[in-house]
Order: structure tokens, then C-alpha cells, then sequence
């Protein structure tokens, strides 16, 4: 959650030489690094078992903790990235469907961004 903006949206790419961060802004990978928060979210919920009470692991309660403050700090960056995303859905050519219109995209709707966005 770092380079997340408070909009939802990301910082995505740094340059190490110029140790600045690229300020030119990309739609799918912005909703990539949602869907890779969300696989993290997924791997500490229902693999590592976090936030379950089930001490079953054999961590330690000191681990079990930052386990559960990880896991909550990726469902609040999830859920801001969700409402960022939501906020740019319009009605899609279909009725009942739904695109994304990114910010700044001229009315462009990426097949890649709904694609990772439905995932």
C-alpha cells in the first residue's frame, strides 16, 4: 500500500537511476496491482489461515498478529482500489453490462482493465 494514491489508484513503476517515481498513469496495470493485492489477501486468508483463530500454524501469537495486520491493511487498500474502480464504471453496449472508463481515457474502454477487473 505504499504507492498507493489516496484516490485507490497506483504508483506503479519507479526509476531507480533518477529515484523518481514515472508519473505517466497506465489503467491495466493500475488494476493489476489490484488483483495482486487481492491474491495476496487470498494467500494469508485461506492458505496461511490469518485472521481465522486458528492457531494451527505453529506461529507464534507476535506472528499471528502481523499476520492479521497485513491482511488488514491489504482488505483496506483493496476496498480503496475497489471504490476507485467503481467510480468509473459506465453502462456497457450490452444492457445489464458494465466498462471501465479510466480517468483521462477519452472514452476508451481497455479490454485488459475489465478483464483483470472481473477477475
Amino acid at each position: 500500500r505504499a504507492n498507493q494514491k489516496t484516490g485507490g489508484n497506483f504508483h506503479y513503476q519507479y526509476n531507480f537511476v533518477t529515484q523518481n517515481l514515472d508519473p505517466t498513469d497506465n489503467q491495466v496495470r493500475n488494476v493489476g496491482a489490484l488483483w495482486g493485492m487481492t491474491l495476496c489477501h487470498q494467500h494469508y486468508v485461506f492458505v496461511r489461515g490469518s485472521s481465522t483463530g486458528d492457531n494451527s500454524s505453529g506461529k507464534n501469537q507476535s506472528e499471528d498478529d502481523d499476520d492479521d495486520d497485513m491482511v488488514q491493511e491489504l482488505q483496506d487498500g483493496i476496498d480503496l482500489a475497489l471504490e476507485f474502480f467503481m467510480k468509473t464504471l459506465i453502462p456497457g453496449q450490452r444492457e445489464g453490462t458494465l466498462l471501465v472508463e479510466y480517468p483521462n481515457s477519452h472514452g476508451l474502454s481497455q479490454t485488459g482493465t475489465n478483464a483483470i477487473l472481473a477477475l
